[in-house]
């Protein structure tokens, strides 16, 4: 897994109840805002400034991924969405359709921690005097052999990210792979929404993806995690 990008609006009524599909609708008339692509504001954060790049280099050890556990929340979310996680050729551990999907349904959404820009600096990319929330952080990520990489990182605006490192509060789209838009190998993209104010309370920002096409039982569901990730 690492970050996306995606291509045109859509709201679907799947990933949204349709209540609060209508409330959040009204609201984000009324701020300008409506559900983006994630081209449009989400930056997928593999490559850092080279300063902060050398800093989690030199401070991180984590050039092997760690063996996660199949009751992790991870795994066990890939089975209750008729998703297969297993081993690839050549990317690791990667998602396997059980069910046909048809073009513009569902498929999962990315979730995990949501973390604030001043915790993603000092957790991950160490620009920051670490607090000892970060400390314990750390070490119940290590306890429970739980990375911290830094490469499961979306930015989604206003200082906040969505972190799907943690297996244990992420859900499967944690081990998507990537493919290049441009090539039928691609069957998803992405679509999220901001913080925004319901009304009532504010609605943390959220992440989901849509098929682009049909796609077989047996297929590696697979999307394109845009340029910057590769920049």
């Amino acid at each position: 897994m690492m970050a996306a990008h995606a291509r045109q609006h859509i709201i679907m009524t799947r990933a949204i109840p349709q209540n609060r599909l209508i409330c959040l609708i009204i609201c984000s008339l009324l701020l300008g805002i409506m559900p983006f692509s994630v081209q449009s504001f989400c930056i997928p954060l593999k490559k850092q400034p080279k300063k902060q790049q050398q800093a989690q280099q030199n401070n991180n050890n984590n050039d092997h991924r760690p063996i996660l556990s199949l009751t992790s929340f991870s795994h066990c979310s890939a089975k209750d969405a008729d998703i297969d996680i297993q081993k690839t050729e050549k990317k690791g551990m990667g998602a396997f359709a059980l069910a046909p999907v048809l073009s513009g349904e569902y498929v999962g959404e990315y979730s995990g921690e949501l973390l604030t820009l001043k915790e993603v600096e000092s957790r991950y990319w160490k620009t920051r005097k670490r607090t000892k929330f970060d400390r314990r952080w750390i070490k119940s990520r290590s306890q429970r052999n739980q990375g911290t990489s830094g490469d499961y990182l979306f930015d989604m605006g206003d200082d906040l990210f969505i972190d799907g490192e943690d297996a244990d509060v992420s859900t499967w789209c944690r081990f998507m792979n990537h493919a290049p838009g441009t090539t039928n190998e691609c069957n998803l993209e992405t679509r999220c929404t901001r913080k925004m104010w319901d009304g009532e309370k504010n609605v943390p920002p959220r992440l989901w993806f849509v098929a682009i096409r049909d796609v077989k039982v047996g297929e590696e569901l697979l999307y394109d995690y845009g340029d910057a990730y590769w920049d």
